[in-house]
């Protein structure tokens, strides 16, 4: 995606915004692990006053066999394993050491060519524990004819030091797998190839005011079929398909092509389970399409020409507006890291960077020695190394990196010879030597190069950026430069203003000859004056959980009508009265009587 894509921002410059920027707006610091965010409702437009990156390291520990055993086909071009055949287990890995008593996640990218459930975990994708032979977890989900990002997991309980991957075929339907990890935890995160990454040095920071993510992965050359299929795009016609998008239901949206060109827009609608339910088109070319969501919508997927996606603008209501679009390209000078709770972190406000965690640092000063229990260990003179002589003064959240394994080392408090339970392990000693139990019986590797926590912080100057911009309802994109698959996405934490006080209008609400609650949106949760009308019986309104708000509601709904939050009681208001009332941090309670 070009600088000069990113840069559309239709009038809406850093620099015309900062303009009106009010320095004492309340604000809400929001943290998130990159990505695509969605920021809360409270969010008002606004300049952003303070963005800070913090780097993640991460370590996908898969490997692969050099040769693929007979029935499984390896496409190195597309990361794709074909196994059409094959009733006994196919070894797709080498043995690959794990941590005893540690938590690991597998996650994969999945597909067949027939709908199933695996019959047990075995019977498909699964790790073998090296020792016993015997599997230790497997997929066990339904698999789809397109692919689906679905995990397994090896819990804490479990006491092997090495696995291998396993892929079976028993029902002889083609399985194709791809994208495979295997990394420490049991949260899931956005793949990358394997070995250790950390996050790259220049990121972009998005903000925009759309509904729709031109950010999002699209499927290229596909539509949406009346019966809701994702389909071949029609003769004449080169179509994408667009991600779920989350909608309210009964309610209008309208969506533009702010470059004014025409194409055929088809909107399908889906349920909070994202079953399909209907969907429509328009009958002709056009640049924009006004709809209103079914009563039982949750959400949406879009299908129009490739190209138009880029500016392609989705809003609520009927009214087309502008595209609004801020970014700011940070340039850290080097990789963010992580090691442990310590993260090297960049503050595009102030032009800051705090390095916490070193750079690789390649040892070649290695001894070592086999002792009696036949634990092989790694002696290295830490001269150098930015890490106390003292063991006992080491940081508790200090890890170690060893590069060569991808493997993170936990810190002892005394020396720990254990031939299972001790790989993985390190201690220094009085005198400044690093000792590392690398492995069980085997030498070890020559060189070494580990990744540590430093002792004294080390901060230097980058440019600043200008004010990012956010935006009500909006979503802020996170965007490394380079392969997404080859760095890892930062923490960021924004600052960004919020509204406290509901000073922006009037809200009405139809009820329709009906009773069902009037839940305020955002906008009309920022109204002063509530108007109902024409209710069916007695009814609710239900406000915002937020102490101190204020409102000013009018009944006209021939009925009796209750502000409350959701779950409260609130208080009731007759109809044909207007009454002040207050949110006083349990209930909404009257402040005047009814007039």
């Amino acid at each position: 995606m070009s600088l000069i894509d990113l840069a559309r921002a239709k009038g809406y410059t850093n620099e015309q915004l900062n303009k009106n920027n009010n320095n004492n707006q309340p604000t809400q610091t929001l943290t998130f692990d990159g990505g695509i965010y969605s920021v809360p409702s409270n969010i008002v437009n606004g300049q952003i006053s303070d963005i800070r990156l913090l780097g993640n390291t991460r370590t996908n520990l898969f490997k692969k066999l050099d040769t693929m055993p007979a029935n499984v086909t390896y496409n190195p071009t597309t990361d794709e394993y074909v196994c059409s055949v094959g009733g006994t287990g196919n070894i797709i890995t080498p043995n690959i050491n794990i941590k005893p008593n540690t938590a690991y996640l597998i996650s994969f990218d999945i597909k067949c060519s027939e709908v199933y459930t695996p019959a047990n975990k075995a019977e498909c994708f699964r790790v073998d524990d090296i020792a016993s032979g015997t599997w230790i977890d497997g997929l066990f989900s339904q698999i789809g004819t397109s692919y689906a990002r679905l995990t397994f997991s090896i819990p804490s309980t479990n006491t092997a030091t090495g696995l291998r991957f396993v892929l079976r075929n028993a029902v002889n339907k083609s399985l194709t797998i791809k994208n495979i990890m295997l990394e420490e935890g049991t949260e899931l995160k956005p793949y990358i190839t394997t070995g250790t990454k950390s996050t790259v040095s220049n990121i972009r920071l998005v903000s925009f005011k759309n509904l729709f993510n031109r950010f999002q992965n699209l499927i290229i050359g596909y539509y949406l079929s009346s019966t809701g299929n994702i389909s071949a795009s029609p003769s004449g016609e080169n179509q994408f398909v667009s991600d779920y998008i989350k909608v309210d239901s009964s309610t209008a949206y309208i969506i533009s092509n702010t470059a004014a060109e025409e194409n055929y827009i088809r909107i399908g609608y889906y349920d909070t389970n994202k079953n399909f339910i209907k969907r429509d088109i328009t009958g002709t070319k056009a640049t924009e399409f006004t709809f209103t969501t079914p009563s039982t919508a949750q959400y949406i997927r879009v299908s129009q020409e490739v190209g138009t996606e880029k500016t392609t603008l989705l809003e609520k209501g009927t009214v087309k507006t502008e595209l609004k679009e801020s970014m700011v390209y940070i340039s850290a000078g080097g990789e963010l890291r992580s090691v442990g709770i310590a993260k090297d972190e960049v503050n595009a406000t102030s032009g800051e960077k705090v390095q916490r965690v070193s750079d690789d640092k390649l040892l070649t000063q290695i001894s070592s020695y086999l002792d009696g229990t036949v634990a092989r260990r790694n002696i290295i003179d830490t001269t150098g190394l930015a890490l106390p002589a003292d063991n006992s003064t080491l940081p508790q959240t200090t890890r170690l990196i060893d590069k060569n394994t991808g493997s993170a080392l936990d810190r002892t408090d005394s020396v720990n010879w254990d031939t299972t339970g001790g790989i993985g392990k390190y201690y220094i000693s009085s005198t400044g030597v690093l000792y590392i139990i690398s492995a069980v019986g085997v030498s070890p590797a020559i060189n070494h190069a580990l990744t540590y926590q430093l002792m004294q912080n080390t901060v230097t100057k980058i440019p600043q950026q200008p004010p990012l911009q956010v935006f009500e309802g909006g979503s802020i994109y996170v965007e490394p430069v380079g392969d997404l698959a080859e760095t890892t996405l930062p923490t960021v934490e924004i600052t960004a203003p919020i509204g406290q006080s509901n000073n922006f209008g009037v809200a009405t609400h139809d009820y329709q000859v009906a009773a069902a609650d009037w839940v305020l949106s955002g906008s009309e949760a920022k109204s002063t004056l509530l108007i109902a009308t024409n209710a069916g019986g007695t009814a609710n309104i239900i406000a915002p959980d937020r102490p101190g708000l204020f409102y000013v509601v009018n009944n006209i709904s021939g009925q009796t009508m209750t502000i409350k939050k959701s779950g409260g009681t609130g208080v009731a208001i007759a109809t044909g009265k207007t009454a002040l009332v207050m949110h006083n941090g349990t209930n909404f309670i009257k402040i005047t009587g009814e007039v």
